[in-house]
Protein backbone atom coordinates (compact mmCIF):
# COMPACT_ATOMS: atom_id res chain seq x y z
CA UNK A 1 0.00 0.00 0.00
CA UNK A 2 1.65 3.60 -0.86
CA UNK A 3 1.98 6.15 1.81
CA UNK A 4 -1.17 7.71 0.51
CA UNK A 5 -3.26 4.82 0.65
CA UNK A 6 -2.37 4.26 3.84
CA UNK A 7 -3.29 7.74 5.21
CA UNK A 8 -6.56 7.41 3.36
CA UNK A 9 -7.08 4.32 5.12
CA UNK A 10 -5.93 6.08 8.53
CA UNK A 11 -8.36 8.57 8.08
CA UNK A 12 -11.24 6.45 7.54
CA UNK A 13 -10.43 4.66 10.43
CA UNK A 14 -10.02 7.35 12.60
CA UNK A 15 -13.21 8.46 11.63
CA UNK A 16 -15.17 5.42 12.12
CA UNK A 17 -13.61 5.17 15.74
CA UNK A 18 -15.09 9.10 16.46
CA UNK A 19 -18.49 8.27 15.05
CA UNK A 20 -18.58 5.22 17.48
CA UNK A 21 -17.07 6.99 20.91
CA UNK A 22 -19.71 10.15 19.81
CA UNK A 23 -22.90 7.42 19.61
CA UNK A 24 -21.99 5.74 22.76
CA UNK A 25 -21.18 9.35 24.90
CA UNK A 26 -24.32 10.08 23.88
CA UNK A 27 -26.22 7.32 24.73
CA UNK A 28 -24.11 6.94 28.26
CA UNK A 29 -24.77 9.53 30.74
CA UNK A 30 -22.36 8.17 33.64
CA UNK A 31 -19.61 5.20 32.96
CA UNK A 32 -21.06 1.81 34.35
CA UNK A 33 -19.00 -0.04 36.48
CA UNK A 34 -18.59 -3.64 36.53
CA UNK A 35 -20.18 -6.22 38.50
CA UNK A 36 -19.07 -6.79 42.08
CA UNK A 37 -17.43 -10.31 42.17
CA UNK A 38 -19.95 -12.66 42.59
CA UNK A 39 -23.10 -10.41 42.21
CA UNK A 40 -26.15 -12.07 40.86
CA UNK A 41 -27.30 -11.11 37.52
CA UNK A 42 -29.91 -8.06 37.32
CA UNK A 43 -33.17 -8.09 35.37
CA UNK A 44 -34.57 -4.95 34.99
CA UNK A 45 -38.13 -4.95 33.43
CA UNK A 46 -38.78 -2.11 31.07
CA UNK A 47 -42.84 -1.04 30.65
CA UNK A 48 -43.51 1.26 27.70
CA UNK A 49 -46.49 2.83 26.55
CA UNK A 50 -46.11 1.90 22.65
CA UNK A 51 -43.30 1.86 19.98
CA UNK A 52 -45.75 4.30 18.05
CA UNK A 53 -42.94 7.13 17.01
CA UNK A 54 -39.19 7.03 16.40
CA UNK A 55 -38.72 9.01 20.07
CA UNK A 56 -39.91 5.86 21.86
CA UNK A 57 -37.70 3.58 19.32
CA UNK A 58 -35.13 5.61 20.74
CA UNK A 59 -35.61 5.32 24.20
CA UNK A 60 -35.98 1.53 24.05
CA UNK A 61 -32.87 0.62 21.55
CA UNK A 62 -30.84 3.21 24.24
CA UNK A 63 -31.84 1.42 27.24
CA UNK A 64 -31.17 -1.93 25.51
CA UNK A 65 -27.53 -0.63 25.11
CA UNK A 66 -27.27 1.02 28.30
CA UNK A 67 -28.05 -2.29 30.04
CA UNK A 68 -25.59 -4.36 27.57
CA UNK A 69 -22.83 -2.22 29.25
CA UNK A 70 -23.57 -3.06 32.63
CA UNK A 71 -21.96 -6.58 33.67
CA UNK A 72 -25.09 -9.47 34.19
CA UNK A 73 -27.74 -7.15 33.52
CA UNK A 74 -30.60 -8.39 31.25
CA UNK A 75 -33.20 -6.01 30.45
CA UNK A 76 -37.01 -7.57 29.89
CA UNK A 77 -38.98 -5.41 27.15
CA UNK A 78 -42.93 -5.07 27.12
CA UNK A 79 -44.74 -2.74 24.62
CA UNK A 80 -48.72 -1.99 25.90
CA UNK A 81 -48.87 -1.18 22.20
CA UNK A 82 -51.14 2.05 23.39
CA UNK A 83 -53.71 -0.40 25.41
CA UNK A 84 -53.65 1.10 29.21
CA UNK A 85 -55.33 -2.55 30.07
CA UNK A 86 -52.47 -4.14 28.42
CA UNK A 87 -49.92 -2.38 30.51
CA UNK A 88 -51.63 -3.31 33.88
CA UNK A 89 -51.87 -6.75 32.75
CA UNK A 90 -48.12 -7.17 31.23
CA UNK A 91 -46.78 -5.32 34.64
CA UNK A 92 -48.81 -7.89 36.71
CA UNK A 93 -47.13 -10.29 34.67
CA UNK A 94 -43.89 -8.88 34.98
CA UNK A 95 -43.93 -8.65 38.80
CA UNK A 96 -44.58 -12.61 38.71
CA UNK A 97 -41.47 -12.79 37.81
CA UNK A 98 -39.78 -10.83 39.95
CA UNK A 99 -37.73 -8.85 38.34
CA UNK A 100 -34.50 -6.86 40.07
CA UNK A 101 -36.55 -3.34 39.19
CA UNK A 102 -38.86 -2.05 36.86
CA UNK A 103 -38.71 1.15 34.29
CA UNK A 104 -41.77 2.70 33.64
CA UNK A 105 -43.43 4.48 30.58
CA UNK A 106 -47.05 4.73 32.20
CA UNK A 107 -49.21 5.22 29.00
CA UNK A 108 -52.38 6.47 31.80
CA UNK A 109 -50.97 7.85 34.84
CA UNK A 110 -53.66 6.43 37.07
CA UNK A 111 -54.52 3.38 35.44
CA UNK A 112 -51.22 1.72 36.53
CA UNK A 113 -51.07 2.97 40.28
CA UNK A 114 -52.70 -0.27 41.40
CA UNK A 115 -49.42 -2.58 39.42
CA UNK A 116 -46.71 -0.26 41.05
CA UNK A 117 -48.31 -0.81 44.63
CA UNK A 118 -47.93 -4.35 43.85
CA UNK A 119 -44.10 -3.92 42.84
CA UNK A 120 -44.01 -2.18 45.28
CA UNK A 121 -45.48 -4.79 48.19
CA UNK A 122 -43.13 -7.30 46.61
CA UNK A 123 -40.11 -4.48 47.50
CA UNK A 124 -39.71 -4.36 43.70
CA UNK A 125 -38.00 -0.86 43.11
CA UNK A 126 -40.04 1.13 40.53
CA UNK A 127 -38.54 4.22 38.02
CA UNK A 128 -40.75 5.82 35.33
CA UNK A 129 -39.34 7.62 32.33
CA UNK A 130 -41.03 10.16 30.46
CA UNK A 131 -44.18 9.21 31.57
CA UNK A 132 -45.25 9.08 35.28
CA UNK A 133 -48.03 8.11 37.63
CA UNK A 134 -50.42 9.50 39.92
CA UNK A 135 -49.64 6.72 42.79
CA UNK A 136 -47.13 4.27 44.41
CA UNK A 137 -44.05 4.64 44.90
CA UNK A 138 -41.03 5.92 42.64
CA UNK A 139 -37.53 5.64 43.34
CA UNK A 140 -36.63 8.01 40.68
CA UNK A 141 -38.96 10.48 37.95
CA UNK A 142 -37.01 11.17 34.73
CA UNK A 143 -38.20 13.09 31.89
CA UNK A 144 -38.59 16.32 30.45
CA UNK A 145 -40.18 19.27 32.13
CA UNK A 146 -43.17 19.33 30.18
CA UNK A 147 -44.85 22.27 31.43
CA UNK A 148 -41.89 24.48 30.79
CA UNK A 149 -42.06 22.98 27.03
CA UNK A 150 -45.61 23.79 26.51
CA UNK A 151 -44.68 27.13 27.61
CA UNK A 152 -42.06 27.76 25.28
CA UNK A 153 -44.44 26.67 22.67
CA UNK A 154 -46.84 28.84 23.36
CA UNK A 155 -43.95 32.05 23.94
CA UNK A 156 -42.69 30.92 20.30
CA UNK A 157 -46.12 30.45 18.30
CA UNK A 158 -47.46 34.33 19.96
CA UNK A 159 -43.94 36.00 19.18
CA UNK A 160 -44.41 34.45 15.85
CA UNK A 161 -47.95 36.37 15.40
CA UNK A 162 -47.03 39.52 17.02
CA UNK A 163 -44.22 39.69 14.20
CA UNK A 164 -46.72 39.04 11.87
CA UNK A 165 -48.99 41.29 12.88
CA UNK A 166 -48.20 43.87 15.04
CA UNK A 167 -49.95 42.40 18.19
CA UNK A 168 -50.59 39.39 19.66
CA UNK A 169 -53.56 38.15 18.00
CA UNK A 170 -54.55 35.17 15.62
CA UNK A 171 -56.28 31.82 15.42
CA UNK A 172 -54.36 28.89 16.95
CA UNK A 173 -55.19 24.83 17.01
CA UNK A 174 -54.29 22.88 19.88
CA UNK A 175 -53.47 19.05 18.93
CA UNK A 176 -53.45 17.25 22.21
CA UNK A 177 -51.71 13.56 23.10
CA UNK A 178 -53.52 11.43 25.12
CA UNK A 179 -55.35 12.16 27.89
CA UNK A 180 -54.16 10.01 30.44
CA UNK A 181 -50.22 10.76 29.94
CA UNK A 182 -48.54 13.24 32.05
CA UNK A 183 -46.73 14.52 29.70
CA UNK A 184 -50.07 15.44 27.75
CA UNK A 185 -51.37 17.11 31.00
CA UNK A 186 -48.23 18.93 31.38
CA UNK A 187 -47.42 20.23 28.38
CA UNK A 188 -51.14 21.44 27.87
CA UNK A 189 -50.74 22.84 31.18
CA UNK A 190 -47.78 25.32 30.43
CA UNK A 191 -49.40 25.99 27.08
CA UNK A 192 -53.00 27.05 28.54
CA UNK A 193 -51.17 28.76 31.30
CA UNK A 194 -48.92 31.11 28.69
CA UNK A 195 -51.33 31.17 25.83
CA UNK A 196 -53.68 32.90 28.96
CA UNK A 197 -51.49 36.27 29.02
CA UNK A 198 -52.33 36.57 25.11
CA UNK A 199 -56.21 37.53 25.37
CA UNK A 200 -56.09 38.86 21.59
CA UNK A 201 -54.96 34.86 20.78
CA UNK A 202 -57.69 32.54 20.50
CA UNK A 203 -57.82 28.43 20.35
CA UNK A 204 -60.43 28.04 18.02
CA UNK A 205 -60.27 24.12 18.20
CA UNK A 206 -58.46 21.69 20.83
CA UNK A 207 -58.53 17.75 19.91
CA UNK A 208 -56.73 14.72 21.44
CA UNK A 209 -54.58 12.95 18.92
CA UNK A 210 -53.43 9.91 20.87
CA UNK A 211 -50.19 10.92 19.04
CA UNK A 212 -51.10 9.05 15.88
CA UNK A 213 -49.75 10.76 12.75
CA UNK A 214 -52.49 9.42 10.56
CA UNK A 215 -55.22 10.76 13.25
CA UNK A 216 -53.68 14.08 13.48
CA UNK A 217 -53.68 14.29 9.66
CA UNK A 218 -57.64 13.08 9.21
CA UNK A 219 -58.42 15.64 12.10
CA UNK A 220 -56.43 18.68 10.65
CA UNK A 221 -58.42 17.93 7.26
CA UNK A 222 -61.30 18.42 8.75
CA UNK A 223 -60.19 21.49 10.76
CA UNK A 224 -58.74 22.83 7.64
CA UNK A 225 -62.06 22.63 6.40
CA UNK A 226 -63.92 24.26 8.62
CA UNK A 227 -61.66 27.68 9.21
CA UNK A 228 -60.93 29.86 6.53
CA UNK A 229 -58.26 31.55 8.86
CA UNK A 230 -55.69 29.38 10.75
CA UNK A 231 -52.57 31.29 12.15
CA UNK A 232 -50.38 28.03 14.17
CA UNK A 233 -51.14 25.05 15.48
CA UNK A 234 -49.47 22.91 18.87
CA UNK A 235 -48.94 19.92 18.26
CA UNK A 236 -48.49 17.64 20.96
CA UNK A 237 -45.39 15.31 19.29
CA UNK A 238 -43.54 15.09 16.05
CA UNK A 239 -45.76 12.60 14.68
CA UNK A 240 -48.95 15.10 15.38
CA UNK A 241 -46.35 17.28 13.58
CA UNK A 242 -45.78 15.37 10.33
CA UNK A 243 -49.79 14.76 10.28
CA UNK A 244 -51.04 18.37 10.14
CA UNK A 245 -47.55 19.21 7.51
CA UNK A 246 -49.27 16.20 5.30
CA UNK A 247 -53.10 18.21 5.69
CA UNK A 248 -52.06 21.55 5.26
CA UNK A 249 -50.16 20.13 1.46
CA UNK A 250 -52.97 18.29 0.93
CA UNK A 251 -55.69 20.57 1.10
CA UNK A 252 -53.70 23.74 -0.79
CA UNK A 253 -53.19 25.33 2.59
CA UNK A 254 -49.19 25.45 2.37
CA UNK A 255 -47.29 28.96 2.18
CA UNK A 256 -43.59 29.62 2.52
CA UNK A 257 -43.01 31.18 5.88
CA UNK A 258 -42.90 34.61 4.97
CA UNK A 259 -46.52 34.47 3.38
CA UNK A 260 -48.53 35.67 6.26
CA UNK A 261 -50.94 32.75 4.91
CA UNK A 262 -48.61 30.68 6.42
CA UNK A 263 -49.51 28.27 8.94
CA UNK A 264 -47.44 28.34 11.56
CA UNK A 265 -46.69 24.51 12.91
CA UNK A 266 -44.63 23.72 16.50
CA UNK A 267 -43.78 20.42 17.39
CA UNK A 268 -42.02 18.10 20.22
CA UNK A 269 -39.81 15.68 20.17
CA UNK A 270 -37.10 16.60 17.59
CA UNK A 271 -37.30 13.53 15.25
CA UNK A 272 -35.13 13.09 12.13
CA UNK A 273 -38.08 13.60 9.69
CA UNK A 274 -39.70 16.86 11.12
CA UNK A 275 -35.84 18.63 11.26
CA UNK A 276 -35.76 17.72 7.63
CA UNK A 277 -39.44 19.86 7.38
CA UNK A 278 -38.04 22.47 9.44
CA UNK A 279 -35.23 22.98 6.79
CA UNK A 280 -37.47 23.13 4.06
CA UNK A 281 -39.62 25.34 5.38
CA UNK A 282 -42.93 22.85 6.14
CA UNK A 283 -42.74 22.73 9.90
CA UNK A 284 -41.42 26.18 12.17
CA UNK A 285 -40.55 23.81 14.97
CA UNK A 286 -39.76 21.45 17.36
CA UNK A 287 -38.86 21.58 21.29
CA UNK A 288 -36.29 18.82 21.75
CA UNK A 289 -35.74 16.40 24.31
CA UNK A 290 -33.42 13.69 24.32
CA UNK A 291 -34.67 10.12 25.00
CA UNK A 292 -31.58 8.29 24.17
CA UNK A 293 -29.78 10.31 27.18
CA UNK A 294 -32.74 9.41 29.25
CA UNK A 295 -32.70 5.65 29.14
CA UNK A 296 -28.85 5.81 29.60
CA UNK A 297 -29.86 7.69 32.60
CA UNK A 298 -32.29 5.31 33.71
CA UNK A 299 -30.72 2.07 33.37
CA UNK A 300 -27.62 3.56 35.00
CA UNK A 301 -29.72 4.41 38.37
CA UNK A 302 -31.77 1.89 38.40
CA UNK A 303 -28.03 -0.63 38.13
CA UNK A 304 -26.66 1.37 41.03
CA UNK A 305 -29.73 1.14 43.22
CA UNK A 306 -30.00 -2.37 42.98
CA UNK A 307 -26.42 -3.23 42.61
CA UNK A 308 -24.73 -0.50 45.40
CA UNK A 309 -27.61 0.97 47.45
CA UNK A 310 -27.16 4.31 45.87
CA UNK A 311 -30.06 6.69 46.33
CA UNK A 312 -31.25 8.05 42.84
CA UNK A 313 -32.39 11.73 42.93
CA UNK A 314 -36.62 11.54 43.42
CA UNK A 315 -37.04 13.82 40.01
CA UNK A 316 -34.47 14.04 36.93
CA UNK A 317 -35.05 16.52 34.26
CA UNK A 318 -33.30 16.80 31.27
CA UNK A 319 -32.68 19.99 29.58
CA UNK A 320 -34.60 20.63 26.50
CA UNK A 321 -34.15 22.99 23.26
CA UNK A 322 -36.38 24.54 20.50
CA UNK A 323 -35.08 24.26 17.69
CA UNK A 324 -35.82 26.55 14.08
CA UNK A 325 -34.52 27.11 10.51
CA UNK A 326 -32.86 29.82 12.12
CA UNK A 327 -30.77 27.79 14.69
CA UNK A 328 -30.71 24.49 13.22
CA UNK A 329 -27.16 24.39 12.51
CA UNK A 330 -26.25 26.60 15.38
CA UNK A 331 -23.56 25.73 17.79
CA UNK A 332 -26.01 25.34 20.33
CA UNK A 333 -28.00 22.85 18.95
CA UNK A 334 -24.73 20.65 17.73
CA UNK A 335 -23.78 21.74 21.85
CA UNK A 336 -27.23 20.04 22.71
CA UNK A 337 -26.83 16.62 20.28
CA UNK A 338 -29.43 15.96 17.75
CA UNK A 339 -30.46 12.50 19.08
CA UNK A 340 -32.12 11.30 16.15
CA UNK A 341 -28.76 11.70 14.47
CA UNK A 342 -27.94 8.42 17.37
CA UNK A 343 -30.43 6.01 16.89
CA UNK A 344 -30.92 2.78 14.80
CA UNK A 345 -33.51 3.58 12.04
CA UNK A 346 -31.85 4.37 8.77
CA UNK A 347 -31.17 7.61 7.61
Amino acid sequence: MNKGKAQTAAFYIMTLLLIIAVYHSTVRSIVPQSAPAGAKPLTIGLSVSSLHSLFMEALVSSAEEAASIHDNTRLIVINANFDAATQLNQLDNLIIQRPDAIILNALDSDSVVPAVMRANAANIPVFTIDLGTNGGKIESALETDNVAIGREAAKFIAEKLRARYGEYVGNVIDLMGSSGMTSTKNREKGFAEQMALYPGIKIIARQMTDLDQEQALNIMTTILQGYSQIDAVFSANDSVALGVSRAVHQTGRFYPLEDKRHIIICSVDGTRPVLAEIRQGKIDATISQNPVKMAGKAVDLTVELVRSGKTPPQRVFYPHILITKDNIDSSAVKEYGIWSDFTPYPK
